[in-house]
């Protein structure tokens, strides 16, 4: 921001529930929908529960047992960092494929 005025925060793309229990867990993100961007590319879909996150600066996934957790994990990320999730999909775990977190669509309009 004090460099070029701009506000540029990484931007993953999900509307999640806040009741966990609608996805049938009570730990993690329960998705929603899917917005398109990052979260699109890594194959996350409704339904899902995301429970860990890991971008290129982390050795191992962080847990991820809020949304809160989700999003300062994300905020700590940059745009154009490369981000794995951890998920939840019709009870059986999985890792997602590579995605490139983008802008988010808020900023510098």
């Amino acid at each position: 921001l004090e460099d070029d005025g701009d506000i540029s925060r990484p931007y993953f793309g999900i509307i999640y529930s806040s009741e966990v229990n609608i996805c049938e867990i009570d730990f993690g993100v329960c998705v929603h929908d899917v917005t398109g961007g990052a979260a699109e590319e890594a194959g996350i879909q409704a339904g899902d529960v995301i429970i860990g996150f890991m971008n290129t600066s982390m050795t191992d996934f962080k847990e991820v047992n809020n949304f809160n957790e989700l999003k300062e994990l994300i905020l700590n990320s940059s745009v154009d960092e490369v981000v794995v999730m951890k998920y939840i999909h019709d009870g059986v775990e999985y890792i997602s494929n590579e995605a490139t977190l983008g802008e988010h669509p808020d900023d510098n309009k």
